[in-house]
């Protein structure tokens, strides 16, 4: 396939059952910065993307697993 066209580099997701945490990580991957985390809120997952200019996008989730909470961004 084509590369994804939108900035995200890499996509980390959290969750119980590693084919499901696999199979949201490449959705998210796809979907993008804006979509990717929006869906993975909307399915309360823990999720991670970076971007090729360094921006982190976290889930609300992920908070839960963060010992040093910083704020997500560039």
């Amino acid at each position: 396939g084509l590369p994804a066209a939108n900035k995200v580099v890499t996509a980390s997701v959290l969750c119980a059952d590693a084919c499901r945490a696999e199979a949201w990580a490449t959705a998210t991957l796809v979907a993008g910065e804006q979509l990717g985390p929006a869906h993975l809120n909307e399915q309360r997952l823990a999720g991670v993307l970076i971007d090729a200019d360094g921006c982190i996008y976290q889930t609300k989730a992920v908070y839960r697993f963060v010992m040093d909470a910083s704020p997500a961004g560039c």
